[in-house]
């Protein structure tokens, strides 16, 4: 994961990461609309497709 290795470039893998009272940002993005179909790339999806009401 790019988190955990980037925590430990800049030594802070006691305070970053995915687990419980570790500090993370994270969005969760809704895949069920229209203009998120069909999924070949996600990362271009996410970059040319997706809107805010994805988010």
């Amino acid at each position: 994961m790019a988190t955990i290795g980037s925590a430990e470039v800049i030594g802070m893998t006691s305070k970053i990461g995915f687990k419980k009272n570790k500090k993370a940002d994270l969005i969760l993005v809704e895949t069920n609309s229209t203009n998120i179909f069909p999924i070949f790339d996600l990362y271009s999806l996410l970059v040319y497709s997706a809107n805010a009401s994805n988010v």
